[in-house]
Parts: structure tokens; sequence; C-alpha cells
């Protein structure tokens, strides 16, 4: 080996401590100042997302409780014949029934719409409306009508609370 090629002679090697200066007070808290600024906008916006993102899930949580759980609309009641009570359902079992309203009975033209349906969530009233269908006796059914269905509660929208026969 030459000579003439040595990287380690003293003019190759660079010395890191004659080229680094020294960094002056006012500077060093300037770049220290920028972090800490920075830092509190990233804190800003987690603190928004996170009140934002608690906000939406309270409204949701609020409309899922309104709109399912208590969606009372208003509670009836109708008078007519039980023409057919039935259990069916998959997985949950509700009790389906039929009514037919005494308004169609003094029309001379029989009309469909007058056909009153409903879902029955109590087992007893649901056996006693199976005994009293297709008999004559006329029924008053006291029902609740809601929002929307639930599987839990019946197909219909008015679900049966208490009935009368007269």
């Amino acid at each position: 080996m030459s000579e003439e090629n040595d990287y380690f002679d003293d003019e190759f090697v660079v010395d890191d401590k004659k080229d680094t200066k020294q960094e002056s007070a006012d500077e060093k808290e300037l770049r220290e100042l920028d972090k800490v600024t920075i830092n509190m906008k990233y804190n800003w916006l987690r603190t928004t997302a996170a009140v934002v993102g608690a906000l939406l899930v309270i409204g949701v949580a609020l409309w899922v409780w309104m709109y399912f759980w208590v969606p009372v609309v208003s509670e009836q009641e109708q008078v007519g014949y039980i023409d057919e009570v039935r259990c069916e359902g998959r997985i949950f079992k509700t009790f389906e029934g039929k009514m037919l309203t005494v308004g169609m009975l003094y029309d001379s033209v029989p009309d469909i719409t007058r056909e009153f349906e409903f879902s029955i969530d109590n087992d007893s009233i649901a056996r006693d409306l199976m005994r009293l269908q297709k008999t004559g006796h006329k029924v008053a059914i006291t029902f609740k009508e809601f929002d929307t269905t639930l599987p839990w509660r019946g197909k219909s929208k008015r679900v049966v609370t208490t009935f009368e026969e007269r």
C-alpha cells in the first residue's frame, strides 16, 4: 500500500468539535417554546376530538333509548270481534292477532283496511283471547302504539295490554 492513499491522514479527518457553534440562550428558548406550542396544538386537537366523540356517542345512545325503549306514541282502545290469535316466530315467540272492528260489520261492502292487527306480549292475555276467537263475543282491547317494532315485542306496532269482554 502506498502512503498517498492513506485516508487516515490528518487532512482527511474532520473534527466535529470545531464545526459546532454555540447556541445562544435566546435561540434555545425559542426552540423549546416551539416544541411546547406544537404539543399544545396536538393536545387541543385531541381534546376537541374526544369531546366531539363523546357527544356523538351520547347522542346516538339517547336516540336509541328514545326510539326503541320509550316510544309509546299513544294508548288506545278498539272494539270488535277477535278473528285470529296465533303464536309465531323463530327465535322470539310472540302472539299476533287480528280483530274485525265493529265499523266493518255496519258497512254493506267489507273493507279490508278495517281488519285490525296487533301483537300480544302477555301469555295469559293471549290464551284468553285465543279462547274468545270466532265465538261472536264483542271484545274491547286496550293497546299501546309504538313508533317501531322490536323482535321480542311482536310484528305489529300495536301491543295489547288489557282486554274486556262485552
